[in-house]
């Protein structure tokens, strides 16, 4: 008995010694900057989120849920990762409806324009952010080669390394990875936006691939169970022609089953959207804060006048929004006040 009682206990230590340890070696970022969409998900409680937003670095830069919460009320949170596919964008999306019921979910769609992530960086921020789970497992079963999935699974012998770099909040949580709703501004400007106009002028047209189709159907059909307003968009950026031609045939097939899809530089070769190139743009493929502002408020004029969403203002269950609606005021002013000439 008492060799017994030896062995359970010795199990129980090394049992929560590997989950602290585990904890600090964790991959902790889906943008960069110890920020983690999926933290900030799991510390939200069940049923506040009345709207997702989902996709690559093209949403996280281009949609701004603190605007939604400040100017119109709106329990949006944005569920991106850094170059995320179209398997992470689905099982993300299936990982958030565990514990919410958003009534609109709007989804980049960046994803039909690639197969395979531009850095392996991006595929750990992609595989290792959810928990374990069986979507989890699925997702890996996806997107990795089966003889690699073995290390995504057991997750250890990818993160093992991470001691050499390990900081601060690899032992405390980031409280912006809690309370946040979005991503830090990217007030700075970068390169001068460029409008895709040999892309856009193309007469050429396509099917979607295979794969495109299955992703598309798989989330249409979500939305159908899981009965919620489902919207595609594609944001300013400067598109390829091969990638311009997925779009639009990603476009015809929301047409065909009555589904939105704004791509924003059709809109703005139309006048439908306005943005200005000098000083909207971080790069040529990614809107900053200013840019994100404009296209954070043409979803929130679409929501009036289109979905009927709660304005949660002054309910204390919606502390977070507030929290990070502050926190966005703060690094706002900040930037203001840094570029200021005079305090006049």
């Amino acid at each position: 008995m008492k060799k017994a009682l030896r062995c359970i206990a010795f199990l129980i230590v090394l049992f929560l010694v590997l989950n602290r340890t585990y904890g600090i070696l964790s991959w902790k970022d889906t943008y960069g900057d110890y920020i983690t969409s999926t933290q900030q998900l799991y510390s939200t409680k069940e049923e506040l989120i009345d709207a997702v937003f989902l996709g690559s670095s093209h949403c996280y830069c281009s949609i701004n849920p603190d605007i939604l919460w400040g100017n119109y009320g709106i329990s949006a949170f944005n569920m991106s990762i850094s170059g995320q596919d179209k398997d992470t964008t689905y099982h993300t999306l299936v990982e958030t409806l565990k514990t919410q019921s958003p009534k609109v979910v709007c989804v980049e769609a960046w994803g039909v324009t690639f197969e395979e992530h531009a850095s392996q960086g991006n595929v750990y921020r992609n595989m290792l952010a959810l928990e374990l789970s069986k979507n989890s497992i699925e997702l890996i079963q996806d997107y990795v080669d089966e003889e690699e999935q073995t290390d995504f699974f057991i997750r250890w012998p990818i993160v093992h390394t991470r001691y050499k770099e390990l900081d601060k909040y690899d032992f405390v949580t980031y409280e912006y990875s809690e309370y946040g709703r979005s991503v830090p501004l990217q007030y700075q400007t970068g390169m001068t936006g460029v409008y895709p106009e040999k892309a856009l002028n193309s007469t050429k047209k396509e099917e979607l691939t295979e794969h495109n189709r299955e992703w598309l159907e798989e989330l249409y059909r979500l939305s159908l169970e899981e009965d919620f307003e489902l919207i595609f968009f594609a944001t300013p950026s400067n598109i390829t022609e091969e990638g311009q031609l997925q779009m639009d045939a990603a476009k015809e097939f929301a047409d065909e089953r009555g589904i939105a899809f704004f791509d924003f530089n059709r809109m703005i070769g139309e006048g439908t959207f306005e943005i200005d190139y000098n000083k909207d743009f971080l790069d040529t493929y990614h809107l900053n804060a200013w840019g994100a502002e404009k296209l954070t408020n043409f979803f929130g004029r679409y929501f009036e006048e289109n979905i009927y969403l709660e304005d949660h203002r002054g309910d204390d269950a919606y502390y977070q929004w507030d929290d990070s609606y502050t926190h966005y005021e703060q690094v706002k002013a900040k930037y203001e006040l840094q570029q200021a000439i005079t305090l006049d």
